[in-house]
């Protein structure tokens, strides 16, 4: 009789983690079951750093090219391939606009050979 006392909470959270969450309660750009892919520090900082001051004090200051949106970096991905792609609600399956989105990131990631991803997955978020 112990032992039924131990498992049954258990089975209860396990089956609370594994439920829906309702599609009116996602945020207005959000979709659940998202996976995403985004570049993840392919490029370090560009640029020489610049010394700026009068001699007394010297503040560095380094440029980061890829900061700032040139091609090749993170926020060139983000801004003019995207870096999201979502699933529909409860589904595996890509609409039409996920696909183009995919095509677009494989065809920039041919593009910059060099740059590394990370891909990740969540389930009713």
């Amino acid at each position: 009789m112990r032992p039924l006392f131990a498992i049954l909470p258990a089975a209860l959270l396990l089956l609370a983690a594994c439920s829906s969450t309702p599609e009116d309660t996602l945020g207005s750009d959000e979709q659940a079951g998202g996976a995403t892919s985004s570049v993840d520090g392919a490029y370090g900082a560009g640029g020489a750093p610049t010394e700026l001051g009068d001699g007394s004090s010297t503040v560095i200051v380094e440029e980061d090219l890829f900061a700032s949106g040139a091609p090749g970096s993170q926020q060139d991905f983000e801004i003019n391939v995207g870096d999201r792609v979502f699933f529909g609600f409860d589904s595996t399956t890509l609409d039409d606009d996920a696909r183009a989105t995919l095509d677009r990131q494989a065809s920039w990631l041919f593009q910059y050979p060099a740059t590394s991803v990370t891909i990740e997955g969540h389930a009713d978020e």
